[in-house]
């Protein structure tokens, strides 16, 4: 029962911040807000505040033949708790360097980029009932089969490009070619496994596996023109396994400023994700209520507005949730020291930081 609920929130925790792209709204603007002091940004990011006369119009513009890369960073530390004790802790840090090159760029804008991972690195520490253990892992270092396939969510990109498509406004429209990803995904499985799963796997991967780490590069932009402190919404009504979900987005258009590498756009987020669902719920292990559900979190970005792509972008978030857990009577009859009715509750943060980098 805790190690199914412990996957559920854990996945709960991954799409806390993934960029939404439902519904969207215009907010009130935050008037006490400016072009973001040059104090709290980067050094490469810092210059003058460019004025802006009229509204503007965000799109992702891209040049056949040009490439660019990045490092993507997620940190996340969860822990889980019985009855308010500690049960078990994880900490683990995901590094990601992608590289991507424009096969075809469009005339509204976006286009289509090969896109490749050439190294994951992976640190994870690990302390619960069992002990305390760690797992370190560079792709680029000659690793055990078992390990590769014990990590293969993540290494099985490594070194087999594939393409997406971005459209103009940022959002990931397809992720296609990815046969040789799946291939190094299922490994030995591959060979034996009948054609409409792989098909299967193959969808939820692109999602899972690829989409999700990439829209965090390609941000969702507003589809309408901004103007200083101009704010809108992106709503996400969702499931996640029994559970139901509403996640809102509120942005924030900060002004622009005119640095080295060109004119970038500041962008603010505030994130919060709200549990719609019934209270009280049949895990199919037992009957669990939800007492306490809170996701929030902020962000930044700096859009180049030269170069028509992101340059810099950070997402924080902070996870608790908290819920009563009564097991099938059978079970308590079973094991009566382990099943028991208990409190079950997560702590957890996250997060994601996307920087440039040359290969």
């Amino acid at each position: 029962m805790r190690r199914s609920l412990h996957l559920l929130l854990f996945s709960m925790l991954l799409l806390a911040c993934s960029s939404c792209r439902h519904h969207a709204e215009d907010a009130p603007g935050n008037t006490d807000s400016t072009v973001v002091q040059s104090e709290v940004l980067p050094q490469d990011e810092q210059g003058t505040a460019v004025r802006l006369d009229d509204p503007l119009v965000l799109t992702y513009r891209f040049t056949k033949g040009e490439s660019f890369a990045y490092q993507i960073r997620k940190k996340e530390s969860l822990s889980m708790f019985r009855d308010s004790l500690l049960d078990e802790k994880n900490d683990v840090t995901i590094t990601r360097w992608y590289t991507f090159k424009v096969l075809e760029s469009h005339s509204q804008g976006g286009g289509r980029l090969l896109a490749e991972c050439v190294r994951v690195l992976y640190d994870g520490q690990y302390s619960g009932p069992s002990g305390k253990r760690e797992m370190k892992y560079d792709s680029r270092e000659n690793n055990a089969p078992n390990t590769e396939r014990l990590l293969s969510e993540f290494n099985a990109p490594v070194g087999h490009p594939f393409e997406v498509v971005v459209a103009p406004d940022g959002r990931i429209a397809a992720v296609e070619k990815l046969d040789a990803v799946i291939r190094n995904y299922m490994k030995e499985d591959y060979a034996t496994t009948k054609s409409d799963q792989i098909k299967a796997i193959t969808q939820d991967y692109a999602q899972t596996g690829i989409k999700s780490v990439l829209q965090l590069v390609f941000q969702k932009l507003h589809d309408k023109p901004v103007a200083q402190d101009s704010s809108w919404v992106i709503i996400n009504a969702r499931k996640l396994g029994y559970l139901s979900l509403r996640d809102d987005a509120v942005y924030t258009f900060h002004g622009i400023t005119g640095a080295e590498l060109g004119k970038l756009a500041h962008i603010g987020v505030r994130l919060t994700s709200t549990y719609t669902g019934n209270p009280s719920f049949d895990t199919g292990q037992g009957w669990a209520t939800m007492k306490d559900f809170d996701i929030a979190g902020v962000g930044r970005t700096s859009f180049n507005l030269d170069k028509g792509r992101v340059h810099r972008r950070s997402i924080s978030n902070s996870v608790f949730v908290n819920m009563f857990v009564e097991p099938p009577e059978e079970l308590k009859r079973l094991a009566p020291d382990q099943a028991r009715n208990h409190w079950w509750s997560q702590k957890a943060v996250t997060e994601d930081n996307i920087e440039p980098y040359q290969p």
